[in-house]
């Protein structure tokens, strides 16, 4: 008359295990297809850009020295004036 919720559960759980059946599928490797072209490498072409210039290296070489390093301060605060004079409102 009344059957308890686990003892069902347990019941159908034990006729999925029984119908489970195992088959054997044989592994084939994948095998390779022909290239279709879609269009996209023409729009890829048309889309990149082609350097029409040379292209030029340039090399600077700087030698730290005490001279050099007093005339870049001196450049820096000279600017830095420039730029001060210029902003201020008068």
């Amino acid at each position: 008359m009344f059957q308890c919720l686990w003892c069902s559960v347990q019941q159908e759980e034990q006729e999925e295990e029984e119908e489970i059946e195992e088959v054997y599928v044989p592994y084939t490797p994948p095998v390779a297809k022909p290239w279709h072209s879609l269009g996209s490498e023409v729009e890829i072409d048309e889309e990149s850009v082609i350097e029409s210039r040379k292209k030029v290296g340039l090399l600077l070489k700087l030698m730290w020295n005490v001279s050099n390093v007093l005339l870049l301060l001196c450049g820096f605060v000279k600017l830095f004036f420039v730029l001060m004079l210029t902003f201020v409102p008068q």
